[in-house]
Formats: C-alpha cells, structure tokens, sequence
C-alpha cells in the first residue's frame, strides 16, 4: 500500500511539472510576443495562469504540513484555482458567443467584468471552508505523514465533507459544462445557418465546437 502511494505521489509531481512547464511557455509566449495579446489569446492566459497557481500550490505538499497556515494556503490555492480555471472556460464560450451570434466587436469592453466574476466566485467558494476551518492535511504516503492538504472527512463527518467538496468544486463544474454545451450548440446551429457550403475550416471550427464542452472536465481533473 506505501509503495502504491508513493507511485501516486511520484505521477501527481510529474503531471504538475508538465504541467507547470507548459503554463510558463503559454505566459512566456504572451508576455514576449506583442502580437499574442489580442482579446483571443488574453482569455487563454488568464486560464493559464489559474493553472500556474493550482501547479505552485501542488508543490507545497510537505511532510511538516499538519492542519498549520502552509496546509490552509494550499488548501485554499487549489480549490480557488481549480474553479477559477473551470470559470473561464464558460467565459471563453460566453465571448465566443457574443463574437458569432451577438455579432459583438469590442469584447474586451467586458473584459474588466470578466475578471471580477472569474476572481470573485472561487474566491467566495474557497473561502467558505478556511472560514469553517475544513482544511486538513491528508497524505500521500503515510498517516503519520500528512503530505496533502485540501477538504478531507473523518469517519464521524465524512458525508459533511464529502457535500461541502462537492458544492465547491463540482457544483462549478456542472454548471460551466451545461453552459457550455448549450453555448456550443447555439453556435454550431449559427454557423450552419451561415455557411451553404461548409469548408474544411468550417468543419474544422465546427468539430472544435463539439469537444469544447469538455474542457471544463479536462480542467478540473
């Protein structure tokens, strides 16, 4: 069972290095190519950088965590991330259907909106439990260990926990993955309607629609 964790343990530090990797390229690219900074891309970034922070926040994992200040501030990194990255895919399809249905051109009128709304709702959900001191250390390799922190159960409170998680961060995630999808249909029905003769763009486009509504999964797993 030690062994399992640790190969747990081991393939969590390489995925949040891979994937830390790839957050500093998309950061780097927008910060050193002045070309990149069209409305478009700013949306990817301002994902990407959720993601930086959910990758930063995986690496404080410690065998001196326990329930102190370094366990909450993890704690508190990863779900405020996690939803923050989940939020801003909807706002992604929001802009894409303001840009094709709405025929709107100026999108980045809304982009001060958009931020306030992708900060302010991961910030009052990842708040709720450090205000109801929630977060607790867990581990990845041993009990005498604590290596992880976030929303844990005990037997006596498990199901208590177990909601609380699932309001926080799976309740975000349902509602952004239905918006999505009926986002996404609106504006595959829009171009269709468009477009007589569909070209291998319009496919393209059309086919990248269709997979979109799983982005916010991709995200939060």
């Amino acid at each position: 069972m030690e062994s399992l964790k640790k190969l747990q343990l081991c393939l969590w530090l390489l995925a949040n290095t891979l994937s830390f990797i790839g957050c500093l390229f998309v950061i780097f690219s927008y910060l050193r190519f002045k070309r990149l900074r069209k409305f478009a891309y700013k949306l990817v970034f301002f994902m990407t950088l959720n993601d930086f922070i959910f990758s930063i926040a995986s690496f404080l994992i410690t065998n001196n965590a326990e329930d102190g200040s370094l366990c909450k501030l993890q704690a508190f990194l990863i779900y405020f991330s996690t939803v923050a990255s989940v939020i801003w895919t909807s706002i992604i399809s929001r802009s894409l259907k303001l840009a094709v249905i709405d025929n709107e051109q100026d999108l980045e009128l809304r982009q001060k909106n958009f931020i306030i709304f992708s900060i302010g709702v991961p910030l009052i959900l990842s708040l709720i439990p450090l205000f109801l001191d929630k977060y607790k250390a867990s581990s990845f390799i041993s009990d005498e260990k604590p290596s992880w922190c976030g929303i844990i159960g005990t037997p006596e409170n498990y199901l208590t926990q177990f909601l609380l998680d699932l309001f926080i961060r799976l309740g975000p995630l349902l509602c952004c993955s239905f918006f999505n999808i009926y986002i996404s249909i609106k504006v595959q029905k829009a171009v269709k309607k468009r477009v007589h003769h569909l070209t291998p763009n319009n496919i393209s486009f059309l086919f990248k629609l269709r997979l979109f509504p799983i982005l916010p999964i991709v995200v939060w797993s």
